[in-house]
């Protein structure tokens, strides 16, 4: 997810609708409304249609500009087909229309094929058209019900794929495994150094050891002090 403000959504949608280099056609841009906005006057007809939506004088408050339009990226692990590409637009529009439309936001979708897989690139004007006071905010459970929900559409078109939370992917697990044996790793050689530099470190240890002890034992005094004064039975 990125963001642009004021005339920088214009030049996003100009980018994406580059010359395809690999098939060599341009990349029209289809709105909230299945209206086709050819590649060439996409980002000048659809910036003209958002930019009295664009309010530019942050709130007072506020550390930054407002941002206007967000950009996501719909991809599909599929081989680089036409059909495929058919099959992940049908997608891409239909979580568009179940996240976005319905919800009073517009929008534009790019199709790439440029690449090893099809995706589609979806520029979300951060206004919605019922209600001027309300901004589209994407946090990390949206974001997982998107995701949740384009995958869901992909298997509709016989494109299966799965939601993932990233803690669950076996890439992060293997990562974080080897991460706590570096940082596992790196304690013990701070212990060890620590224990030929200072020959009072079996001491700290000793001290420290007996401070836990003590504030578990006050810990637990206060606790069975207060069930005391509640009327119920000590384990003391």
């Amino acid at each position: 997810v990125s963001f642009a403000r004021g005339y920088q959504v214009k030049n996003l949608i100009a980018y994406l609708t580059r010359v395809n280099q690999e098939e060599e056609k341009q990349v029209d841009a289809e709105d909230e409304n299945g209206v086709l906005h050819h590649s060439s006057l996409a980002d000048a007809e659809v910036y003209n249609d958002w930019k009295k939506d664009f309010v530019r004088k942050k709130k007072a408050n506020s550390k930054r500009p407002p941002r206007h339009a967000m950009h996501l990226l719909f991809s599909a692990a599929g081989a680089n087909t036409p059909e495929n590409a058919r099959k992940t637009l049908n997608a891409a529009r239909k979580t568009a229309e179940e996240c976005f439309r319905e919800k009073g936001y517009k929008y534009a979708l790019i199709l790439h094929t440029d690449t090893q897989h099809p995706h589609v690139h979806v520029v979300v004007n951060m206004k919605n058209i019922n209600d001027e006071q309300k901004k589209l905010k994407l946090n990390k459970p949206e974001i997982f019900e998107i995701r949740y929900k384009f995958a869901e559409n992909l298997n509709q078109q016989d494109l299966y794929h799965i939601a993932t939370l990233k803690h669950d992917r076996p890439a992060f697990v293997v990562k974080a495994i080897n991460g706590k044996a570096v940082v596992m790793e790196k304690n013990n050689w701070f212990a060890s150094k620590l224990k030929t530099r200072s020959s009072n470190f079996e001491n700290l240890e000793a001290k420290k050891n007996v401070s836990r002890a003590v504030f578990k034992f006050r810990k637990k005094l206060k606790k069975e002090t207060r069930e005391a004064g509640t009327g119920k039975k000590s384990t003391l």
